[in-house]
C-alpha cells in the first residue's frame, strides 16, 4: 500500500492506445520504435470497445513475414477479447478513485488492470 499517493498521481490522464485499423508497420514505426514499449492496448477507433493487448513481437512476425499491411486487430492477444461492454479509452479520474476507494488497490500497479 502506498500511503498519500493517489491513482491521480501514478496514473496518466491520456492513456496511450493504438487504433485497431492501424497497420502493423504503422504499429512499429509510430508506438514501439517511438515509446519503446513492450505492449499497447488496442482499441475500435470508433466505439472505443477494446480489443486486446498488441505485442511487439507479434507486430515485428508480421512485418518480417511481408504482411506489414495486416491491420493491427488481426494480431492483439486473444485472451482479453471475452469483454462484453464497451470501454471507454479515456478513463476519468474520479472513476479510478471510486474503485481504489472501494478497496481495489491491487489495480493500479498496470496500464492493463488500471484502465480495463
Amino acid at each position: 500500500r502506498l500511503e498519500g499517493v493517489t491513482v491521480a498521481d501514478v496514473m496518466d490522464t491520456q492513456p496511450v492506445w493504438v487504433p485497431g485499423d492501424t497497420t502493423v508497420l504503422q504499429a512499429q514505426d509510430e508506438f514501439f520504435l517511438r515509446y519503446r514499449w513492450p505492449w499497447f492496448p488496442v482499441a475500435d477507433p470508433i466505439s472505443g470497445r477494446f480489443l486486446g493487448l498488441l505485442h511487439q513481437s507479434r507486430v515485428d512476425g508480421a512485418v518480417e513475414e511481408g504482411r506489414p499491411a495486416l491491420s493491427v486487430s488481426d494480431v492483439v492477444d486473444a485472451c482479453l477479447l471475452a469483454l462484453d461492454a464497451p470501454v471507454a479509452v479515456e478513463v476519468a479520474e474520479t472513476d479510478l478513485l471510486d474503485e481504489t476507494a472501494a478497496g481495489d488497490d491491487e489495480g493500479v500497479k498496470s496500464p492493463e488492470t488500471a484502465l480495463w
